[in-house]
């Protein structure tokens, strides 16, 4: 795999880009949502999640709302302002990715979650989600 080192202007650009298309279409109260799901994310934002779900292999586990603006670019990074977290779990799961999509449901970016001591763009404070449970996003980054 070839590996590429943009300067932080370019960095900073592809994060306002991706700020600028989650906020697409919000405003105060009405933001950009963010679904935890358990199973393989599917290669990108582009695939349906109905399809999926179809074939059993992807169950959305609950919906958290983002912060509008949804967060800031710093150094390179999209750091997201608090999430808000999902008090009642659609489905018991090990939450393995997100769908971040904008408030018209536009999905934009799919990110990898891991607990706080993983690597994941998505950081929770527990990725076992029980059915009527909380959600919880502890951190999201996405860096370019």
């Amino acid at each position: 795999m070839s590996i590429i080192s943009p300067s932080l202007t370019l960095r900073n650009a592809i994060c306002t880009a991706f700020k600028d298309a989650i906020d697409n279409g919000a405003s105060a109260g009405n933001a950009a949502t963010l679904a935890i799901y358990s199973g393989t994310r599917p290669a990108t934002p582009e695939v349906s999640i109905n399809t999926e779900l179809a074939g059993g292999s992807i169950k959305l586990l609950g919906t958290l709302t983002c912060s509008y603006p949804c967060g800031s670019v710093i150094g390179g990074d999209l750091q997201f302002a608090p999430v808000a977290s999902d008090m009642l779990a659609d489905n018991s799961g090990v939450a393995t990715w997100g769908r971040i999509s904008t408030f018209g449901g536009v999905p934009v970016v799919d990110v990898d979650a891991s607990t706080t001591s993983g690597v994941g763009f998505l950081q929770m404070n527990t990725t076992n989600v029980a059915k009527d449970g909380p959600i919880v996003c502890q951190s999201l980054v996405i860096s370019a």
